[in-house]
């Protein structure tokens, strides 16, 4: 599926880049990988919604992820290069195992509730639970009018004529990942 294809070179070009243009910032790929993930969702959403201005929005999706598969690339030659590693490593990283595995152990737990709060059955029955009751249906619809409108408009899905003003960039990432293909479930817990 294209969907998972976008996802893993979306976010292998934005650590490439993250790790050349934060070198200096960042000590250890864990926090080079940890930082690529939002950016790569806001800034691909940010450049796809501009460019989706002037074209259909899956070609503005493909052309703002071909802009970051070059921008890896490029970021890529550079490290090397420079004769450095794309992979740091740190001492303190030996230090820190403790604090990883408490760290995996919360997203774990934040993972496990996520993906039960919101699931949808063998037999095609959406089930959503406690507080994600309320506004599921609001991201859910924003989400699937951007993956079946060809031209994006910025117009809020049950307000015609208001413009949206609420968490577009994580419903827009949601959205082009149903309009590649991904199950509505899958790209809404992305």
């Amino acid at each position: 599926m294209f969907g998972y294809l976008f996802l893993i070179l979306g976010l292998a070009s934005s650590f490439l880049i993250v790790s050349f243009l934060g070198r200096k910032i960042f000590t250890s790929d864990t926090a080079i990988f940890a930082a690529s993930i939002p950016l790569f969702f806001t800034f691909h959403s940010l450049l796809a919604s501009l460019l989706t201005l002037a074209m259909p929005t899956s070609s503005a999706a493909i052309i703002a992820l071909g802009i970051f598969i070059i921008g890896g690339f490029f970021s890529f030659k550079k490290i090397r290069s420079q004769g450095e590693l794309i992979w740091l490593s740190s001492p303190d990283e030996k230090i820190h195992v403790s604090i990883k595995i408490l760290l995996s152990a919360i997203f774990l737990l934040v993972s496990f509730l996520i993906i039960h709060g919101f699931t949808v059955g063998n037999d095609g029955v959406w089930s959503i639970g406690g507080t994600k009751a309320v506004d599921t249906p609001y991201h859910i619809g924003q989400a699937i009018r951007i993956a079946t409108t060809e031209q994006w408009d910025f117009e809020e899905p049950n307000f015609a004529g208001e413009f949206i003003r609420y968490s577009y960039y994580i419903n827009f990432a949601s959205g082009i990942l149903i309009k590649f293909g991904l199950p509505i479930a899958q790209a809404m817990h992305i």
